[in-house]
């Protein structure tokens, strides 16, 4: 963990039993970007490595603890007969500021990843962020996913922003963390 924390260069960590396969002909990357300076540290290191011109198809994923989702209801008091409505226009709205949001953000990643026939893909998700970023990989099928290294690393709980060491490691898919 020390060499993670101290690192200047993109660390790449893989459980004892995990066996990416990164001599394949296309690698499937899961980028975790939560829109912070790690984020931005995982979409330049994806944007590098598709220009080094190894063969990947990315997919960014970003979740919303709904934490901004509970606060916007709070504000209003809505009559009971309108809350679902009201939760469903709401997130909907979130749904549709954060793919934008999303779209921005890896607009130089489609453009170095497309010119070497990769693809970019999204998936945003509200929820627990660990299970999120996990159910996201695994439906793409992720060989291994880059996270930023966040300025809230925890190494006496083996945190990275919200997102568990532990939980990191526990898929058959190996991990990078880049400075």
């Amino acid at each position: 963990i020390n060499v993670v924390i101290d690192s200047d260069t993109p660390t790449l960590i893989v459980h004892e039993d995990t066996h990416p396969q990164f001599l394949q002909e296309r690698l499937r990357v899961g980028i975790a970007d939560d829109f912070s300076a790690g984020g931005d540290s995982a979409l330049q290191f994806a944007s590098s490595l598709a220009a080094s011109g190894a063969h990947c198809d990315f997919v960014q994923i970003h979740v919303q603890d709904g934490g901004e989702l509970r606060t916007a209801m709070k504000e209003k008091p809505y009559g009971k007969e309108h809350d679902a409505a009201v939760f469903s226009a709401r997130l909907g709205q979130l749904h549709d500021e954060t793919a934008a949001k999303m779209a921005e953000r890896n607009r130089s990643l489609k453009e170095v990843t497309l010119s070497t026939g990769g693809t970019v893909q999204t998936s945003l998700a509200f929820g627990n962020v660990g299970t999120e970023i996990d159910r996201s990989c695994n439906a793409f099928r992720s060989d291994f996913v880059i996270y930023g290294r966040h300025r809230m690393f925890h190494k006496e709980n083996l945190v990275v922003g919200k997102v568990p060491f532990k939980a990191m490691l526990q898929q058959n898919r190996g991990i990078i963390i880049t400075p």
